[in-house]
C-alpha cells in the first residue's frame, strides 16, 4: 500500500509498505530515492495507513493508494494441491500485468493473471485455513470467483 505526501519542505515523500506474518514493513523514500532509515510497526497495514494519514490530511496527494473497505481475493488450487490467495485489485508492479498474491510458504508476492489457466478454483474448505492466515494479519477479505475488470481498468 502506499502514501504519497508533500512536506512544507516542497518534497514528496512516499511510504510504502508490505504486511508479512511477522509484522509490516515500512520503506519511506524521498523524491524516488529510499530514505536509509526503514522500519517496521506493530500494525497491520491498513490500520497504519489510516493512522497516518489522519495525522497528517492537509498533506496528501492523489496518487496515494485508496484504502480499501475489504479487500478482493481469489482462492486458487494449484495440481500438487498447494493453495495461492490472489488479490486482483491489488497491483504487484508497474507493468500491469500482476497482482499481488499471498502463499503460505513464501507469503506475499507478484502473481500473472495467466497463473489462473494453470489453476483451478479452490472450494472453501480447501482456502479456509490460508484465509484465517491472511485475516490474523489484518486482512478484511470478500472472496470472489473471479474478477470482471481487466487490470487497467481496476482504479488504482
Amino acid at each position: 500500500m502506499v502514501t504519497v505526501i508533500m512536506c512544507k519542505d516542497g518534497k514528496k515523500r512516499t511510504v510504502i509498505t508490505q504486511q508479512y506474518v511477522c509484522g509490516l514493513y515500512v520503506a519511506i523514500y524521498k523524491e524516488g530515492v529510499a530514505i536509509p532509515d526503514q522500519l517496521t510497526s506493530k500494525y497491520k497495514e491498513v490500520d497504519f495507513h489510516r493512522r497516518l494519514r489522519k495525522k497528517i490530511p492537509d498533506f496528501l496527494k492523489e496518487e496515494s493508494s485508496e484504502i480499501p473497505d475489504k479487500t478482493v481475493v481469489i482462492f486458487r488450487k494449484f495440481p500438487e494441491g498447494d493453495i495461492v490467495a490472489m488479490f486482483p485489485e491489488i497491483q504487484a508492479n508497474q507493468n500491469h500485468c500482476d497482482c499481488q498474491s499471498y502463499q503460505h510458504i513464501g507469503q506475499h508476492g507478484a502473481a500473472s493473471y495467466s497463473l489462473v489457466d494453470r489453476t483451478k478454483l479452490a472450494v472453501a474448505a480447501e482456502y479456509a485455513e490460508l484465509k484465517t492466515e491472511l485475516e490474523s494479519i489484518g486482512y478484511d477479505l470478500t472472496v470472489r470467483k473471479r474478477i470482471n475488470k481487466k487490470w487497467w481498468e481496476v482504479p488504482q
